[in-house]
């Protein structure tokens, strides 16, 4: 009898706490909504990375391209800071 396989996107020892925190991704995707063309494109295209870094920042912690993922995710903040809204600088708290 084969076991199910449960879908797991960040590691088991940390249980919930990870989830939580992609509730304030809300405030700038509703943000990126004002926006138009490429620029809105760019914006969705930068949330969806700061996702993906999101996860491996939980997933490669102790290795050492841990680093190389935290640059991308703290450039990601300045960018839609600093081009989009000044209020996304918030998600600086992520890393």
């Amino acid at each position: 009898m084969e076991r199910k396989r449960k879908l797991v996107i960040f590691p088991e020892k940390y249980g919930f706490f990870p989830y939580i925190f992609l509730i304030y991704l809300v405030m700038p995707i509703m943000g990126m909504t004002a926006e138009r063309g490429l620029k809105a494109v760019f914006g969705y295209g930068m949330l969806a990375l700061f996702l993906v870094t999101y996860r491996q920042l939980f997933c490669l912690m102790g290795e050492k391209s841990y680093s190389y993922w935290l640059a991308i995710q703290l450039g990601i903040v300045f960018v839609l800071g600093v081009w989009y809204d000044p209020n996304n600088l918030f998600m600086g708290f992520f890393p």
